[in-house]
């Protein structure tokens, strides 16, 4: 069968997404979207992919939109209602997003693994505590090296024992060292070190990445960068610029930091050859 303008042009549609290229993907389903016939907006969907493309964009509202003109041809589809809980998470409605994935998927073991987490993390957000505690059983026994149920696993973790009970139970959640979970909590160690928690926060980060010189040939761009931060946060300016000099790549925030650390030092002809490099690129 040859594909209409709109299905190949629904296709390319796919392809941004594919980059994550939100903005062409949403432009795109925009000019197309009323070229569908009803029978095609229920089988290929592209106003669901639309909100999606919105939703990611932080146009909640419009995502939304979407959704509610999907409803009045398609009432009650499972795939539908995933993209309002995405929606409703993004929105922080923690138990709308629990109530519609209920809704889709009355069995919790049929819920697809890439929703698992979010689930589990909307009851952790509403204090369901003991529901948190099951879910996360049952979707671990299921998928154990799963990264994201295991991140839920340290949060249930943290949030039940002390820092010191905690700590060990934490390092046991890794599989190996290059275990895909270690860089999942560098949000949690920079939420200790901006809390002030900073012997905490440097525990942690040992426990994930360590500090001999055979696990920094394997720490990438921003585990260097929490390095730096956390020993700014000591006040210890000299290993922190010490660590910024060896990162290729800084962002703005990075540069800022940089910058930081050069005048608590008094560094002046460093700072301006910074500048110097920011103004040449």
């Amino acid at each position: 069968k040859e594909l209409s303008p709109s299905e190949l042009q629904l296709i390319t549609a796919w392809t941004h997404i594919a980059q994550h290229n939100w903005d062409n993907a949403a432009e795109l389903l925009i000019a197309i979207i009323a070229d569908f016939t009803k029978s095609n907006l229920r089988s290929l969907k592209p106003e669901l992919l639309l909100s999606r493309c919105l939703r990611e964009k932080g146009l909640h509202d419009s995502a939304n939109e979407q959704l509610i003109a999907y409803e009045k041809h398609t009432p009650n589809d499972p795939l539908c209602r995933e993209q309002i809980a995405l929606l409703a998470f993004s929105r922080q409605q923690w138990k709308k997003g629990e109530e519609q994935l209920r809704k889709a998927y009355q069995e919790l073991s049929d819920l697809p693994k890439p929703l698992t987490h979010q689930y589990v993390n909307a009851l952790r957000q509403q204090n369901k505590l003991a529901e948190t505690k099951l879910s996360l059983t049952q979707f671990l026994s299921k998928w154990p090296e799963n990264a994201f149920l295991r991140l839920e696993k340290i949060e249930e973790i943290l949030q039940a024992h002390s820092w010191e009970v905690a700590l060990p139970l934490v390092s046991e959640q890794f599989t190996n060292e290059k275990d895909s979970l270690r860089p999942l909590l560098l949000p949690r160690i920079a939420s200790l070190r901006k809390q002030g928690n900073l012997q905490q926060a440097n525990e942690l980060f040992s426990q994930c990445f360590g500090n001999n010189l055979d696990d920094l040939a394997t720490w990438n761009t921003p585990i260097w960068c929490e390095r730096a931060r956390l020993h700014m946060a000591h006040h210890n300016w000299i290993s922190a610029r010490n660590t910024w000099i060896l990162i290729n790549e800084l962002s703005t925030i990075d540069l800022m930091d940089y910058a930081h650390c050069l005048a608590e030092l008094q560094l002046h002809k460093e700072l301006e050859e910074l500048l110097l490099s920011v103004h040449s690129n």
